[in-house]
């Protein structure tokens, strides 16, 4: 895991940045002159930069800025420019689309519950989170686990012949013990 960058001050910010909470856009401001080395260099980035989209989209899906020659995450920034907090080191979009960043859809979250709140893995065969297939002896039918994972610990909730009960188990059990963080996709 990368080291979590301290991001610049709130004033900083507010001279960077304009943020709608209802969009979640964040639009790159007219900046002052003390953000650059040179006058020119200010209006070269100000005549490109000023009213547009700040957020280049990287490779995990997620938006980043440029501030000062370090990459910052979007959502990170969002945090600290309404709160004037440093962000804590797990924000959750609560919808799982990482490019949404309206207020509404950003929460804090420890290390666990940002894990609950993801959807099923792409290499999901059952078609269902928390649903594995499996294959007993010989001549047995293929029966599906359920299972979920509680402090670190995989559960075993039993196994079904039907995938969409043994996922009614699962959700049943992550509603329980994940709370607002239950995801069953």
């Amino acid at each position: 895991m990368a080291a979590i960058k301290v991001l610049p001050s709130q004033e900083f910010l507010q001279e960077c940045f304009n943020y709608n909470p209802y969009t979640g856009i964040l639009t790159w401001r007219e900046r002052p002159l003390s953000h650059f080395k040179t006058v020119s260099t200010m209006r070269k980035n100000n005549t490109q930069y000023a009213n547009t989209e700040a957020g280049n989209l990287m490779s995990n899906g997620y938006l980043r800025v440029t501030i000062s020659y370090t990459v910052y995450q979007v959502h990170r920034v969002i945090y600290k420019l309404v709160t004037g907090l440093e962000p804590p080191p797990e924000l959750d979009h609560e919808n799982n689309i990482k490019t949404d960043n309206r207020w509404s859809n950003l929460r804090t979250a420890t290390v666990n519950q940002n894990r609950h709140n993801i959807r099923k893995p792409r290499d999901n065969t059952s078609g269902y989170k928390g649903v594995s297939t499996y294959k007993g002896r010989k001549g047995d039918s293929i029966k599906f686990a359920a299972a979920i994972v509680i402090n670190k610990k995989r559960i075993f909730l039993g196994y079904f012949r039907d995938p969409k009960i043994a996922h009614e188990v699962y959700c049943e059990a992550s509603k329980k013990y994940h709370g607002e963080f239950s995801n069953f996709g």
